[in-house]
């Protein structure tokens, strides 16, 4: 987060903080943080964006962490 408080256009910082994220559960804000890295010109892991979109819906987390 220090890096992307420097530097907000730091998609790989975005990218990391999502990962971060997602293996806290907390998934809606690794969604975000990974929109923001593919704003930055980051491609994201097609793996990573398939097993995030699996655990985000527009209401919420619909798995329980595991």
């Amino acid at each position: 987060r220090e890096a992307i408080r420097l530097d907000p256009g730091l998609g790989g910082a975005h990218n990391n903080l999502a990962i971060l994220l997602y293996d806290r559960g907390e998934y809606r804000a690794a969604a975000r943080e990974l929109g923001l890295a593919a704003r930055h010109g980051v491609t994201p892991h097609p793996d990573f964006v398939r097993a995030l979109a699996d655990r985000v819906s527009d209401t919420g987390v619909r798995h329980p962490r595991q």
